[in-house]
């Protein structure tokens, strides 16, 4: 799971091998993770159950995130909040 600001600031980035308490822990067979969006503005969660990915690091922008995501071939999901 990576969750990014706008597309060039890397907020949180976590997965099963990398949990973060509190902000990233283990809940059942999956990671839940609590990060509180409290400046105005446009963020991304990108999720994905994808192997390939859980021992790399986050990449530092939405762009290249998404880069990787694809060129894994992994299915993720990408959800845009706005917070206002």
């Amino acid at each position: 799971m990576w969750i990014y600001k706008g597309e060039s600031t890397l907020l949180l980035g976590c997965d099963a091998a990398r949990l973060v308490p509190p902000l990233c822990v283990r809940e059942g067979a999956g990671v839940v993770a609590a990060l509180e969006l409290d400046r105005p503005g446009t963020y991304h969660v990108l999720t994905s159950v994808s192997s390939r990915l859980s021992r790399q690091e986050a990449p530092a922008t939405l762009d290249e995130a998404l880069a990787a995501l694809t060129t894994a071939g992994a299915r993720f999901r990408h959800d845009e909040l706005d917070v206002r």
